[in-house]
């Protein structure tokens, strides 16, 4: 499964609604802001329904942690609780804090709920249709196109174009 950032998909929109958290005196935490990213799987049909959090110290611009969430419990997978941190992303020691105030503070923010299922939505409704106009920030699988000759196909036994009056499997084709 591929992941691609809201933000790439929708600039204006991923900038704007991006969460963040402030910390001044965490016990577990230096002084920052917190970037929560939002990345979504950009396979074609798949409704996985799951929001990977690419965490930025704003200060350093230095990523800090990757959490994985899935936006209802109604699909578990492989007996994972339904926020946590990925163990296939990079991680550092303020990860387990940051998985914390996520859980504790951010989540349960019903606003939040309903624009993570929004963004979600809108997010799959690009990947899934070629010809939405955001489609090619994906950068993924390039929108099929019919290829179009310049010429007419020459076939194996249609006369050789050169025009030497052979068959074009006698003559040209095996250099061609």
């Amino acid at each position: 499964m591929s992941m691609t950032m809201f933000v790439k998909v929708f600039p204006e929109l991923g900038e704007a609604e991006t969460r963040t958290l402030t910390t001044f005196n965490h016990p577990d935490l230096p002084p920052d802001r917190y970037a929560f990213a939002e990345s979504y799987c950009d396979e074609r049909g798949c409704d996985c329904r799951r929001v990977t959090f690419n965490v930025i110290a704003m200060e350093g611009k230095r990523h800090v942690a990757t959490i994985a969430h899935a936006l209802d419990d109604s699909t578990p997978r492989y007996d994972l609780p339904r926020t946590f941190l990925d163990p296939m992303n990079p991680q550092t020691e303020l990860s387990p804090a940051l998985l914390d105030e996520l859980t504790r503070t951010i989540l349960p923010d019903a606003n939040f709920q309903a624009r993570l299922l929004r963004h979600y939505r809108m997010f799959k409704e690009v990947v899934d249709d070629p010809r939405h106009p955001a489609h090619a920030a994906l950068g993924v699988d390039a929108i099929a196109r019919p290829v179009v000759r310049a010429a007419p196909k020459v076939g194996r036994n249609d006369p050789c174009p050169c025009g030497s009056g052979k068959k074009h499997k006698k003559c040209c084709l095996s250099s061609a």
